[in-house]
């Protein structure tokens, strides 16, 4: 099992959030967000996807 970004990886799936829908918040495909989480991402990778995902999650809330 590939356990690269899998705090990332829980928090989409444990929201509901798809590849789909964070990609389309950077103007890129789910597939490239899909090969971008297969090898371990560096912080600031890190921390910007944490905010997309914070922000999705926020926009759901409303």
């Amino acid at each position: 099992m590939n356990t690269r970004n899998i705090d990332i990886k829980k928090r989409l799936k444990n929201n509901g959030i798809s590849y789909f829908e964070l990609g389309e918040l950077f103007g890129v495909s789910e597939m490239t967000i899909f090969r971008k989480l297969r090898k371990e991402l560096d912080k600031s990778e890190r921390e910007k996807l944490n905010k997309a995902i914070d922000e999705l999650i926020s926009k759901r809330e409303q």
